[in-house]
């Protein structure tokens, strides 16, 4: 069993699932282990972490959690990832770009960024993954802490035309979001496809998490 297997294997202990009760003749919603840690997730809903230990060195930067379908995510703090959903304003108003060109042309024209608002993107290193409604853009050059950087990811997020409820998220979870696996109701191989910046530098800080990310966004 290799590593991306045995993660699923762990993760599938903490899989919503419906429970009857007999005494009250009624179905309730559990999981059938108790976590041995639990994380929140927007308001009091809590997510069981899937234990990485001894197969990715995540540390402390990063964790894996199970959401509410039964994703698998990963929840960093300090590798800034952007979702940015496709779509037509004319019919949504979360709607980004229309498909993935703007974002690669805004990649390229982070230097006006960088001149309005005091940030440094432009030199960075980007790569940028084609998902099923959108694409996915993660910065591997260099650590970006929430904690610390967070205001720097807000503004390059708008600039991306990322989604906003999903920046609205790292902002009250204080980290970047990325699920790892398919959800239940897509016929998906996997999650992402890589676009561009198969070369891009991967900054030692980072190179766990992005490894765990690839191991399951990009195998079939």
């Amino acid at each position: 069993m290799n590593r991306k297997e045995e993660l699923l294997a762990r993760a599938e202990d903490y899989r919503r699932m419906n429970v009857y009760l007999p005494d009250e003749d009624e179905y309730v919603t559990g999981i059938r282990v108790r976590p041995d840690l639990l994380a929140p997730y927007q308001g009091n809903e809590l997510e069981p972490v899937v234990s990485t230990l001894g197969l990715y060195d995540l540390a402390d930067e990063a964790h894996c959690t199970v959401n509410g379908y039964n994703a698998v995510v990963l929840n960093s703090k300090n590798l800034l990832i952007a979702d940015v959903d496709f779509g037509d304003r004319r019919l949504s108003q979360w709607a980004g770009p229309t498909d993935i060109h703007p974002v690669l042309e805004a990649l390229a024209q982070l230097h006006l960024l960088d001149g309005e608002s005091g940030t440094a993107f432009a030199k960075e290193q980007f790569r940028v993954y084609r998902t099923f409604a959108g694409c996915r853009v993660v910065c591997t050059s260099r650590p970006f802490a929430w904690a610390v950087d967070g205001w720097q990811a807000e503004r390059l997020m708008r600039f991306l035309d990322a989604d906003p409820k999903y920046a609205a998220l790292c902002g009250e979870q204080k980290c970047y979001r990325a699920r790892l696996t398919p959800k239940p109701w897509r016929v998906e191989d996997r999650v992402c496809d890589l676009w561009s910046g198969a070369e891009a530098h991967i900054h030692p800080d980072l190179a766990e998490q992005v490894r765990l990310h690839d191991d399951f966004t990009l195998a079939a």
